[in-house]
């Protein structure tokens, strides 16, 4: 309103600039409270960044976990599978010497007879 008079004219009535002057304030106290409710937010939101990170975090190693799981399971059935299942030497002895494994065609060595221990003599063959 102020800048609307002129140098010229005379100046503004003292009733006018209390007026002005008030509304000046009270916008300024309104932009005030608007300012500090938005700190307040962006506060709480801060105090919420990391856990919203850390939920985050976990979603996505989730299946990562789940699948390395899938995987071991899958690597273990494979080499049981391959190598056949671990029996001791001693008791390969009681089963009668260097005996066929129950998974018979899977040799680890391929066509060749699986090693005889040291302390198997020539008998035992």
């Amino acid at each position: 309103m102020q800048a609307e008079w002129m140098e010229e004219q005379e100046p503004l009535p003292h009733w006018l600039e209390e007026v002005e002057a008030q509304a000046t304030n009270s916008r300024l106290e309104a932009e005030h409270a608007q300012c500090l409710e938005r700190l307040a937010e962006m506060e709480r939101l801060l105090q919420e960044l990391p856990a919203l990170f850390e939920r985050k975090f976990r979603q996505r190693l989730e299946p990562l976990i789940e699948r390395e799981h899938l995987l071991r399971e899958e690597n273990e059935w494979l080499r049981a599978r391959l190598l056949g299942p671990a029996v001791p030497p001693p008791l390969r002895l009681l089963r009668g010497g260097r005996g066929q494994s129950p998974q018979a065609g899977i040799s680890p060595l391929g066509d060749a007879p699986p090693p005889i221990a040291a302390w198997e003599g020539p008998r035992r063959r």
